[in-house]
């Protein structure tokens, strides 16, 4: 795109695209200033600079974020181990910090999402519940502590 526009640039059929700044940063890009360049405002290449930064930070923080979650899931998945729970498979392109259950107790699969989310809550566990058993878990973005873990852990155990 950028080689297009450099020839758009250069055949002058386009002249409502001309622009110093444009020229000016194409010329560095290039290697080859012009002796006889007019006066250019740079600044707006501080702003763009600041952004392209910034969406940087954001795309690294947005990768670590993800990466806790899935920790998060991994925990919850070695959490419902040895209950009546089975982690439903979500293709892997998919994957995020959202985990489905469903229990294998046929009372559960009975009752409606209202009871089976209102039994987990007892025990200080907030899911979204569904019928047919069903719950959806939402990881936090930050590691889960030991306590948290411990508290999953028994939940799981007593809504069996």
């Amino acid at each position: 795109m950028a080689e297009q526009l450099r020839r758009i640039l250069e055949s002058g059929h386009f002249p409502e695209l001309e622009d110093p700044l444009l020229r000016f940063s194409q010329q560095i890009g290039g290697n080859s200033v012009s002796r006889y360049l007019e006066t250019v405002n740079i600044t707006p290449l501080f702003n763009v600079n600041a952004a392209i930064q910034e969406q940087r930070t954001k795309s690294k923080h947005l990768q670590e974020q993800l990466e806790r979650q899935q920790k998060n899931l991994n925990t919850l998945e070695q959490c419902v181990d040895g209950t009546p729970w089975n982690v439903l498979d979500i293709d892997e392109s998919l994957r995020s910090g959202i985990l489905l259950l469903q229990s294998q107790n046929p009372l559960h699969r009975e009752s409606d999402g209202q009871s089976l989310g209102d039994r987990f809550r007892k025990h200080g566990v907030a899911f979204s519940s569904y019928p047919q058993g069903v719950i959806r878990i939402s990881t936090p973005k930050s590691l889960a502590s030991n306590h948290a873990t411990n508290v999953m852990e028994q939940a799981f155990q007593c809504v069996a």
